[in-house]
C-alpha cells in the first residue's frame, strides 16, 4: 500500500508539472499569434536567444533586411533548443544569430556546460536544417556580472574553439566593442540595469554583424 501511494503520488506530481505552463510559453504564444496573422519570410535570418536579442529592435538595426527576432527574456541557451520547433524549424533559416549563455553563467552553470549546451543547440537544429549557418554572439561585458567576467571569458574562448572548429559556424567577440581603455565595460552603452544594452550598444553590435548576414538577409 504504502508503494502504492508513493506511486500515485509521483504520477499527480508529474501531472502538475506537466500542466504547468512553462516561463516562456506565453511569449513564445504571442511570437506564434502575431506570425500567424502575418508571416515572415522563410529563408531569412533568425535572431534567437535571450533578451540583448528580445530587445533588440531589428528592424531599425537592419531596415529592408529579412530578419525575425525570436528572442526570450530569461532564457537560458537548454531553453532555445527546447524551442526549436517553434521558433526556428518553421522558418527554415539560411542564418541563425544566437546570443544566450550570460542567464547561463548568472545562474551557476561552468563554462564547460556553457560550450556543451551550445553543442546541443547546434546539433539539435542541424538535424534538420544540414545547412544553416551560425552566427554567435559572444557574451557581453557588462557592469551588473563583472564579478564573472573571468567565468565569462572562459566560456566564450570555449565556444569560440567549437565555432573555429565548423565552416558553417562563425563567433562575433562584441567585447572589442564594449570595453573601454581601462578595460572596463563602457557604461553608456548599457541600460541603468548595468546589464542590457541601449541603441548605442547595439548600433556597434551591428557593424560586426553585419557583414556576416549581409548577402542572405538582403
Amino acid at each position: 500500500m504504502r508503494h502504492l501511494l508513493a506511486a500515485l503520488f509521483l504520477t499527480c506530481t508529474l501531472h502538475a508539472q506537466e500542466a504547468k505552463p512553462l516561463p516562456w510559453d506565453a511569449e513564445v504564444r504571442k511570437y506564434e499569434a502575431i506570425e500567424k496573422a502575418h508571416p515572415g519570410p522563410k529563408q531569412a535570418v533568425v535572431f534567437n536567444g535571450s533578451s540583448s536579442i528580445r530587445l533588440w529592435n531589428l528592424e531599425e538595426s537592419f531596415p529592408g533586411w529579412k530578419c525575425i527576432n525570436h528572442g526570450i527574456g530569461g532564457s537560458i541557451i537548454p531553453e532555445n533548443t527546447a524551442l526549436v520547433d517553434r521558433l526556428i524549424f518553421p522558418w527554415e533559416p539560411k542564418i541563425i544569430v544566437f546570443y544566450a549563455g550570460d542567464n547561463d553563467i548568472g545562474k551557476g552553470r561552468s563554462p564547460q556546460q556553457v560550450a556543451d549546451d551550445w553543442s546541443a543547440y547546434v546539433k539539435t537544429v542541424r538535424a534538420k536544417l544540414p545547412e544553416v549557418k551560425f552566427v554567435y554572439i559572444s557574451i557581453k561585458p557588462s557592469i551588473a556580472r563583472w564579478k564573472l567576467w573571468p567565468t565569462i571569458q572562459e566560456a566564450n574562448a570555449k565556444i569560440k574553439t567549437i565555432c573555429e572548429a565548423d565552416k558553417n559556424s562563425k563567433f562575433i567577440d562584441v567585447s572589442s566593442v564594449m570595453l573601454g581603455p581601462d578595460d572596463k565595460p563602457i557604461k553608456e552603452l548599457l541600460r541603468d540595469d548595468g546589464l542590457h544594452m541601449v541603441p548605442a550598444g547595439y548600433a556597434r553590435w551591428v557593424k560586426l554583424i553585419a557583414p556576416e548576414i549581409e548577402a542572405v538577409a538582403k
